[in-house]
């Protein structure tokens, strides 16, 4: 995420490499990816799944590689809350409602 100072975890591995005797080469590659809430895209996107206000969490994704499109948020359905982790789950009723947003976003006219 933009903003964010990562320095002090970088010296933690760096210092762990070092005990362990390995090699430590970082590599900053893209950019971190941000669009603000208030962009015409993302209120179009809130209208469409009936929300008030976006969302940020800070996770990797493809967006820092295609940052470079026009118009572009990262969005699906479940909870966050639930993703990423080793009992990651999403209910049906979930799914449902992801389908129906991606109806929505592929045949609206943006």
């Amino acid at each position: 995420m933009q903003n964010v100072d990562v320095s002090e975890v970088l010296t933690e591995v760096q210092e762990i490499c070092k005990k362990h005797q390995l090699e430590f080469e970082f590599q900053d590659v893209v950019q971190p990816w941000d669009v603000g809430p208030d962009s015409r895209f993302v209120q179009k996107v809130l209208s469409i799944v009936k929300k008030n206000a976006s969302l940020t969490v800070c996770y990797a994704t493809d967006a820092a590689i295609l940052q470079n499109l026009k118009r572009m948020v990262i969005c699906g359905p479940g909870s966050i809350a639930q993703a990423h982790r080793s009992d990651e789950f999403i209910e049906l009723e979930q799914l449902d409602r992801g389908v129906d947003f991606f109806v929505k976003a592929f045949t609206t006219d943006w």
